[in-house]
């Protein structure tokens, strides 16, 4: 395979990054991994560069809701937070919740 195409075929893939930094695909994306670059490929994985968290929720919130709803969102006081606004925790440094919500209810999961 030539290089050209090497870099062609190259996809995007999600993986979990162990509490060592290190990167963990699932079982199955290994396996797809080797089918599609075959035994005598090297597969690298590497981490993307991490997302400015209220980046990332606002890019969630707009792909279910206008801009300016998902800015009444991010201020409003909610339950599910405690009371707290989703703006808040994620200035605070805790993202995470925020953005495991939004994508319960993107994926049509109701929490």
């Amino acid at each position: 395979m030539s290089k050209t195409n090497l870099f062609d075929s190259m996809q995007t893939c999600v993986v979990k990054v162990r509490k060592d930094g290190s990167l963990s695909p699932s079982r199955r994306v290994r396996e797809q991994l080797r089918r599609r670059a075959g035994d005598e490929q090297k597969i690298v994985m590497r981490r993307l560069q991490p997302q400015d968290p209220l980046a990332q929720v606002r890019k969630i919130l707009h792909s279910l809701v206008t801009p300016a709803e998902a800015e009444r969102w991010l201020h409003a006081p909610l339950a599910i937070f405690e009371g707290h606004c989703p703006i808040d925790l994620i200035n605070d440094g805790e993202p995470l919740h925020v953005i495991e919500i939004l994508e319960c209810l993107e994926e049509g999961s109701y929490v």
